[in-house]
Parts: structure tokens; sequence; C-alpha cells
């Protein structure tokens, strides 16, 4: 699922601006999470089937789904009450923080994982696992292993992984044919990914008639290449506390020396951000559709895009190739669900984000939110939903939608769910947004000529590792 960038820098600027704030509004929640001797857990507070109202925030443009959760939830459990907030708005960090100093934020609410570990590290999130054990709905072994820890910070668990997408490597199979290259399956090493590149690129005066390959266009970052060459972007102490950014490490190096070569043997990322403004647009005119562009990584929801742009079109998809001995695998960018600290039902919020992450839970998801649909489009068109964390549930998502799919969505939608158990996520820890901005910073530096990638990556994991140090966590 894509996560904006620019939500991302709002809710860093909120966290490193009221931190102090929104440490002395919920300090005494700053030790160890404290359940208490008097929780009933999860599963038992529903037995009890007392009056209970919780208040839910999760709206993004998927209301009808997640408003069929709650229904589903509340005719199972007629004694609980969820006044759903669907305003996006919200969900803002700004928001959430105002919501948390007034005592009139949410029980549970719908969050990025990318601002997890701030949340979680200031005290402003419950800790879940000693509820999750009581649960009757979560279901560990039905979460993808890797990603479930998306969820957890300092070894605790502070949120469920909920909805996600992957990012395959999509190739225009017309295109293919036409260079004489298998249509059924696409490069299987970063050098046949350089050379499928180069064959498939044909310039055109000035200009260029096609490009076969453009590293960082569609939903791609330095985070992915750094994964495939082995890298990770930090290392953790063993309670999980404290942490040291590593992107300078070699093996980040490479990888933004592999992706300044390709820019550099295509044209150059000024040429190419120049051509992209004049080839590619939106919807039927994508440069992927219309064959000027071979190749492109982003979001399996892109289906969605050929599904209703280009029907007819083939085209192939697989997982981004890694390195010459190296695994292929992808990335996921994941909604979890979470309960305030605050909450005053903090068992049945448990609970009902349990149930909501569930194989019921998303079931009901993908039911409100296919009728919606098909209101809205007469019952024609073609609907490519989200892929799940939870295997069990992200194939009753599949279930319910695939009438809804070309054989060809189905499987797309088949391989992005199992693609899941190969994916990785970005690290859980306070000021990982400027973790983020080091592979995002340096790429930019490397590619526009300003540094080198060795200079850049150094520069940029040294300021992140001042931030570290500044807040009292660096390893």
């Amino acid at each position: 699922m894509t996560i904006p960038v620019q939500s991302q820098v709002s809710r860093r600027r909120v966290v490193q601006v009221g931190s102090a704030v929104m440490a002395g509004a919920v300090g005494a929640a700053c030790g160890p999470a404290g359940f208490g001797g008097g929780d009933r857990g999860a599963g038992e507070a529903l037995k009890a089937k007392a009056p209970t109202t919780l208040t839910w925030w999760a709206g993004n443009g998927q209301d009808p789904g997640f408003i069929a959760i709650k229904d589903a939830f509340t005719a199972r459990f007629p004694n609980v009450t969820i006044e759903y907030e669907k305003e996006a708005s919200h969900l803002k960090p700004e928001n959430l923080v105002a919501g948390v100093l007034a005592g009139t934020a949410p029980d549970a609410t719908r969050f990025a994982d990318a601002g997890l570990g701030d949340w979680a590290s200031k005290g402003a999130l419950l800790a879940l696992d000693d509820r999750l054990k009581s649960s009757q709905f979560f279901k560990k072994d039905d979460f993808a292993p890797r990603l479930l820890d998306s969820g957890k910070w300092a070894g605790k668990f502070y949120a469920i992984p909920f909805l996600t997408d992957t990012r395959p490597l999509f190739w225009n199979a017309e295109v293919f044919k036409a260079e004489g290259l298998n249509p059924e399956k696409g490069p299987a090493n970063w050098d046949e990914l350089k050379e499928y590149t180069m064959r498939m690129t044909r310039r055109q005066g000035s200009g260029y008639e096609r490009v076969g390959f453009i590293p960082l266009f569609g939903n791609s970052w330095l985070y992915l290449f750094g994964w495939l060459n082995g890298a990770e972007p930090v290392k953790f102490s063993a309670d999980g506390k404290k942490v040291r950014c590593i992107m300078d490490d070699a093996k980040w190096v490479q990888a933004l020396e592999y992706l300044t070569g390709l820019y550099t043997a295509i044209g150059g990322k000024p040429a190419m951000d120049g051509w992209l403004k004049e080839a590619s647009g939106s919807g039927a005119q994508h440069a992927l559709l219309t064959g000027r562009l071979g190749m492109m990584i982003s979001t399996d929801t892109f289906g969605g895009t050929f599904g209703r742009y280009a029907p007819d079109l083939e085209y192939g998809f697989t997982l981004p190739p890694a390195p010459r001995g190296k695994q292929p695998l992808t990335w996921s960018g994941i909604w979890n669900m979470v309960v305030m600290k605050d909450s005053k039902q903090p068992d049945v919020a448990t609970e009902f984000i349990s149930f909501t992450t569930s194989v019921d839970g998303l079931r009901a998801w993908a039911e409100g939110a296919l009728n919606n649909f098909r209101s809205a489009s007469a019952g024609a068109g073609y609907w490519y939903p989200n892929v799940a964390t939870n295997r069990r549930g992200g194939d009753a998502i599949f279930e319910v939608a695939k009438g809804q799919m070309p054989e060809r969505g189905q499987r797309l939608r088949r391989f992005s769910q199992q693609a899941l158990e190969s994916s990785r996520h970005r690290p859980v820890m306070p000021a990982g947004l400027d973790v983020w901005d080091v592979q995002r910073l340096a790429q930019e530096d490397a590619l526009s000529g300003k540094m080198t990638p060795k200079s850049a990556l150094e520069e940029q994991t040294r300021i992140a590792n001042a931030k570290l140090q500044e807040l009292g966590i660096l390893l």
C-alpha cells in the first residue's frame, strides 16, 4: 500500500516538534507496558456482554469496507457500539496529538507503519501482547511472519498489520516480443535487468522513442535495491530500544552505484525526468501501457490500472531481481490497526482490531468495498483489492473479488499475496523517517551528480545517527 511521503513528513514534523508535550501527556505509560492485574483479557471482555462504546478512526477512501467491518462486528456483539469516524483528516498526526492531549483520542485507529516506532516509544499506543494471548480472533500463524513483526517495537506488539501491498517488476509483454525477449519471463538478476533495459531503449534524435526501464519511476526506492543486495538499513540492540543507521555499509553503496550506473547508461536522471513529462500521462496514457516504457517497479495495485485502461494488454510480473547469487524479494508499505494507550475499553478495543485484521474482518471489508464498487459502476469494470498481511484473510479477499477480475488480474493478485512471504518492511523505530530520508536524500545527491554514492550515503547516515544520538537511542 502506498504511503504518501507528504503524510510521512507531516508526521515526522509533529512528532519532532511535539515530542516533549506528547511524552508529558502519556508519561506514565512510558515504562513497561502496564496491563494491570484487573485486566480480563481481550477474549473475556466480550463474553461479559456489558454495553460498550468504542471510537474508531479509519477513513481513507475505503469507508464502505471499514463500515462493513464495523457492521459485521456489532452484528456478532450487539452490546458493542462503534462510533466510526471516516474523515481522513482526523488521522493526521497533529490531530492525533491533539486528541491525546485533550483526552479525546479514539480507542482504536488505523496507523501507517512509518510512524509506529515514534508513537509506541512515547507511550501513546497500547502494548497488545498479553491481550492477544486471549483473543478469539488473533491467530499468529495466519500472518506472513516477517510482516507481522512490522507491528512490533522493542519486542512488543503495538499494532496488528492490516492491508498492504507488494512491489513487483511489471513489463509490457508486447514490447518484450518486439525485442525478441520471452514475454513470459522477466530479467533474472541485475545484469539482465540492465541488459533488457538497454535492449528496449530506443533513442530518437535528441530524445527517446522508448525507454526500457527507469529504476526509480513507479514506486521504487533505494530501500528496495539495498534489500535486494542483502543490506539492512539499521542495527538494533538486543532489547530493540537502541538503534544505529548502517546505510553507509558497502552493500548500500553497491546498490546506489548500480542505480547510478543504470541511470547513466540510459542518459541520466534529468533526461529521464524530462522524458517522462512528455511520454507518460495518467490512465491509458501511462508509458507502460502505451509501450513507451518497457518495465517498471510499482505497487501490485497497478493491476487495477491495467484492468481499467488496457484490459487486453498482455503484461508480465515477477519479484524484482537481485544481483547474481542473491534472492529476489519485494517490500510492503503497511497499514496497521492500533489501540491508543488511554482507551477506556482496552480489552474490547484489542478484540475489535483483532477481528478487523482477521479472516472474518477482511472478508467483510472485501464484501463492503466490492458492493460499493458495483453500485458505483453498475456492476461493470475491474476491481483489484489490496493484499493482506493475514494470509488466510488475503485469500478470503481474493475469493470475494475474483469474479470482478479477469484471469490475468487474478494471477497477479495470487502472485502478490504469495509474494508477501518474501517481502520486507521499513524498520519500526523512533525517528524511522530520518532513516527513510537517508536513502531518499542519498539517492537524490548521487543521481544528480552532487556526490558519489559512497559520500552521499556516509553523509546522510551521519545525519541520521546524530538524530538518534540526540534522542538518546543511538546504539
